[in-house]
């Protein structure tokens, strides 16, 4: 035993600065790191399978591990994927408003195809755009 005790509590943690949020025994994720990082991807030649039936190119893969989102492009695919029938590209725009998050699903020309409001989520950028087509997640960078 090393002496300390674990507790189980259903206080949800103070977060005061979005730019240095930290679950407990990680690195903070830094918006501004993950932002210079996403200029090194501009081809998207890279695809990954991901646990289910879609693929992401590496710089969506890049987001997803740095931003701790396997559950954006899972809740985006499930949407996407029912959308497929109005258009074969969809535009989704993340746009965050404190810890609450609003997903809009376009076809890509300004057309809304739906909106999706998520009350708490830790995303640390401020917004975030992806393209969904041929059953693949890409960023603008890489179309």
């Amino acid at each position: 035993m090393n002496g300390k005790s674990n507790q189980i509590t259903n206080e949800r943690p103070q977060v005061k600065n979005r730019n240095d949020f930290q679950i407990s025994g990680e690195p903070a994720i830094n918006p501004a790191d993950i932002l210079k990082g996403l200029k090194g991807f501009s081809g998207g030649l890279l695809y990954r399978y991901h646990k289910d039936n879609f693929l992401i190119t590496e710089g969506v893969d890049f987001i997803v591990t740095k931003c701790k989102a396997d559950w954006l492009v899972l809740n985006c695919y499930a949407q996407a994927n029912e959308l497929l029938e109005h258009s074969y590209f969809i535009r989704i725009e993340l746009v965050m408003d404190g810890a609450s998050a609003v997903l809009i699903y376009t076809d890509g020309n300004e057309n809304i195809l739906c909106i999706q409001q998520h009350d708490h989520t830790d995303f640390p950028l401020e917004g975030l755009v992806l393209y969904f087509t041929n059953n693949t997640f890409l960023l603008p960078c890489e179309y």
